[in-house]
This record gives structure tokens, sequence and C-alpha cells, in this order.
């Protein structure tokens, strides 16, 4: 006869002896596969790493350069669930893609989060081949409940791109990520609705768009969309979602400029109620909002926002059907 004090046992290990007592297979741990550069950690590389973890588990990569090439032609695809992780930030650690045409990969993915790193293409690099495609930092495709924080991602055709479709609820999350001297900075195109992808806290700066939108409906949140050789945010197609306490300025022509399908399908850029909530749309090159339809049900609203200048003047900053009361 088995005797168990169950005042003496922790109240987390009273569901695995009630487990045991019944004869129940006890349930997994997750587990840290920690990866170092030099090849001695829990995995030789975080290729291997990520092959092994399981729903759950992290991979944690210490500092150092990472190269692709003990695969060169795969990227770093972290599965459902798991979590690719550096333990010390992008400043440190560095992951760099080869003859792949893509950096980090996730794809039909539920619940996996990427943070902290610098993601570019290695073609300077000794080992690395040449690709002929148009090359991408991080994509999502067919994402739900997926986290990217924390990353920087440099001098690519494009740095973050989404699409594909994602549960209502359990959206893809893009959070304090740094975009620079891309072609695009994020591109977020045919996104299934209701899908509604959410970019908070970016800062994308001196790519040729800072954003694009074609067929989807993302909405953003505290973003610093600057110095864009060409224009801020442009939208096409049915489009839509909402800009709120975002920063559009200093970019090249336009700040936003929306090609969209009234009366459905339109972006809007409320700032509410509260002046925190407001946009910031100032020294753009071009129009800091243009939006060409002469719908009458086509009114994009953009109301209670900054536009760097006082009234009467803002309405100069203005093209096409756009409801624009400044603060």
């Amino acid at each position: 006869e088995v005797r168990v004090d169950m005042a003496t046992l922790r109240p987390g290990l009273l569901a695995l002896v009630f487990a045991v007592m019944l004869g129940e297979a006890a349930p997994t741990l997750a587990r840290t596969w920690y990866i170092m550069p030099d090849g001695m950690g829990d995995a030789p590389t975080i290729h291997a790493g990520l092959d092994s973890a399981s729903y759950g588990d992290t991979v944690l990569v210490a500092p150092g350069t990472y190269m692709s090439t003990d695969d060169p032609e795969t990227q770093f695809d972290p599965g459902a669930g798991t979590a690719l992780i550096s333990e010390s930030g992008p400043d440190v650690t560095i992951l760099e893609f080869c003859d792949s045409d893509i950096g980090i990969l996730l794809i039909d993915c539920e619940g996996a989060r990427v943070s902290g790193f610098t993601v570019r293409h290695g073609a300077i690099g000794p080992d690395c081949g040449c690709s002929m495609g148009w090359k991408t930092g991080i994509r999502l495709s067919s994402c739900t409940d997926v986290v990217v924080e924390d990353c920087v991602v440099e001098n690519l055709d494009y740095g973050i791109r989404v699409g594909g479709e994602s549960l209502e609820w359990w959206m893809p999350v893009l959070r304090n990520n740094l975009i620079r001297n891309c072609t695009y900075g994020i591109s977020c195109t045919d996104v299934s609705q209701p899908s509604r992808p959410l970019f908070d806290g970016n800062t994308v700066t001196g790519c040729g768009w800072g954003v694009e939108v074609w067929d989807a409906h993302p909405n953003f949140e505290s973003c610093n969309i600057v110095h864009s050789t060409e224009k801020g945010m442009g939208y096409a197609g049915h489009c839509g979602g909402n800009v709120n306490k975002c920063v559009v300025a200093h970019n090249g022509g336009d700040g936003v400029t929306i090609y969209c399908d009234p009366p459905l399908a339109a972006p809007s850029f409320n700032g509410s109620w509260l002046p925190e909530n407001a946009n910031d749309f100032h020294d753009n090159g071009g129009w800091d909002l243009w939006y060409e339809h002469t719908s009458q049900q086509g009114l994009v609203m953009a109301v209670y926002n900054y536009w760097g200048s006082d009234c009467p003047d803002f309405a100069s900053k203005i093209h096409g059907r756009v409801d624009y009361t400044p603060w």
C-alpha cells in the first residue's frame, strides 16, 4: 500500500501524483534548447534546435552571428508552439540567411514567437551563395497567435511580409520591431477577412515604401513611419484597418496614398476624441494624405489628427474626399 501525505506536497505536484495514482501518463514538460555559435550547446545549430523542439519548447540563442550555411537553402522556421528567442537582443544576435530568399519563415503556424534578432541577408559573407529572388527578412503566412517582437530587419527587398488567413481573435502581432533600409518595410497583402494583423510600436525608416497594404485590413498603433524615399504608407485593392497614435513624417512622397474600393473598403485614421490617440502627419514631400475617389460613399475618415500646421493651412496637405477635422 502506498501512502501519500498530501500536505507535504507542493500544489504543482498534486496533478502529477494523481495522474500516477490513476495510471495516466505524466505530461511532457517544455524544454529549452540552448544554442551557441561554437556548436557546443544543446543542439549544434539553430536549424537543429528548431527541428528538435516540440510544442511549448524554447530555442534560446546565445550572442553571436549565425549563418544558415549548415543548410543554406533553408530558412529559419519555428514550428507551431515554439519560441525562437535571443538571449541578449538584436544588437549582438545576428541571423544571416544565404541561398534562401527568406530569413525567418512562419507558415501555417500557430502559437509561435520570435524575439530579439537582427535579420539580414549574408550575401557579403564568404560562405553565402547568391539567390536570385527578392529577399524577405521575416515572412508570416496564414499564422494564428504568432508574435514577432524586438527584431531589427535591414537592407532587404521586404523587411516583414504578412499574408494569408488567421483566426479573428488570434491574429499575428508584430511589436517593437525596427525595419530599415528596405525596398518595402512592411508588406501586408492578401490577408483574408476577418483577419486583422496588428503592427504595434514598430519603426520603419529609410525604406522605399514604409508600408504597403493590398487586399488586407491591418491595424497600426504607435508606429513611426519616417524617411521613406517614395511614400510612407500605400493602400490599394480591397483594404482597410485602422491607424492610431502613429507618426507619418519626413517621407519623400505622400505620407499616405490610398487607392481603395469604397464604401466598404477604406482605412481610417481616427484620433478618436482623445489627443493621445491622434496620428501625427507632418513634413512629407507630397500630400500628407492623398485619396482619389469621386464616390459620395467613399469618404476616408481621418478626424482629430495632428497635421503639422495651424488652421486653415492644414487643408493644403489633404487631397480627395477626406474628413480631416484636426486637433
